[in-house]
């Protein structure tokens, strides 16, 4: 996000470029499918697993992976566990998830980088919890 944020910038001589494209990001955010929310092998949108009234705490951070685009300072794994079933994310079976552990790695410049086919998290696949 942060890079299409830059490049629009660059692209823009005022600011209207960036608050649209600022929009249009939130935007897709706040999109919700129910073909989306479901987590298969390939990953899932980062928007059905922070989804609205989720609960997230650091579990524990390490050096993260060591083959994405840009130098890893950590990777943080982070329980999220959804308060019900309506807005939780579902497995490949459809089932739906009441906890997993998801890891965000961290760029030394601060950017969240992409670790995933869909999505920016990695997932402990053996952690999740279903409802």
């Amino acid at each position: 996000m942060q890079e299409r944020l830059d490049r629009v910038r660059l692209e823009w001589p005022d600011s209207s470029g960036v608050e649209q494209a600022a929009a249009d990001l939130r935007r897709r955010l706040a999109t919700y499918s129910v073909e989306g929310n479901q987590l298969r092998p390939e990953g899932i949108e980062d928007q059905y697993v922070f989804a609205p009234g989720a609960v997230l705490s650091v579990v524990r951070r390490d050096a993260g992976r060591d083959d994405l685009a840009k130098d890893v300072a950590e990777r943080m794994w982070i329980r999220v566990i959804y308060p019900d079933e309506r807005h939780a994310p579902r497995n490949e079976f459809g089932r739906p998830i009441r906890e997993m552990t998801v890891g965000i790695n961290v760029a030394t410049d601060g950017f969240v980088l992409k670790a995933s086919v869909i999505g920016n998290v990695e997932f402990e696949r053996d952690l999740i919890q279903m409802w």
